[in-house]
């Protein structure tokens, strides 16, 4: 399954959505890894942050890590951006020389939105990526002043504090 990318011979060619669930898969294969990770942190009482694109909602929302238990210590936020074509500019300004990246915005945008859809599904609310100018701003509204015991909003960040 983690390796799926490099033995395909043709990833280009797998429609959006079936890209999209092994996306999927992959984030549920590595739960388990993120699980210790986080469980470890509640432990040794060490802050962190662990942000990347295969952090799901259903993790954010464990009441336990690993045997520990959560309280008032895990917060998750998953920044949305749901704009295939802002998607497709922030790729070709971060990676001109791979050019216009239009799948890869697409399925990015889908996998965003079914993980916005799971958020709030979970009661997590789910924060806007734009306007880029306010999103620290609003990011640690959510992570500081948490209306519940876990918030998120889809770039996933999962703190233990």
């Amino acid at each position: 399954m983690l390796h799926y990318w490099d033995t395909h011979p043709d990833p280009g060619s797998i429609p959006v959505p079936d890209v999209v669930e092994l996306q999927i898969a992959i984030a549920e294969a590595l739960r388990p890894a993120l699980d210790a990770v986080v469980g470890n942190h509640l432990e040794t009482d060490t802050p962190v942050v662990i942000e990347g694109d295969y952090l799901l909602p259903a993790l954010a929302a464990q009441d336990f890590f690993a045997g520990q238990e959560v309280g008032h210590r895990v917060r998750a936020v998953f920044l949305h951006e749901p704009d295939p074509d802002q998607l497709a500019a922030n790729y070709l300004r971060r990676e001109p020389e791979r050019g216009q990246q239009r799948t890869r915005a697409q399925i990015s945008a889908r996998y965003g939105d079914w993980l916005a859809g799971s958020a709030e599904a979970h009661g997590i609310p789910v924060l806007a990526a734009r306007p880029w100018a306010t999103a620290l701003e609003r990011l640690s509204a959510v992570v500081d002043h948490p209306r519940e015991r876990r918030l998120s909003t889809s770039k996933n960040i999962l703190k233990s504090v």
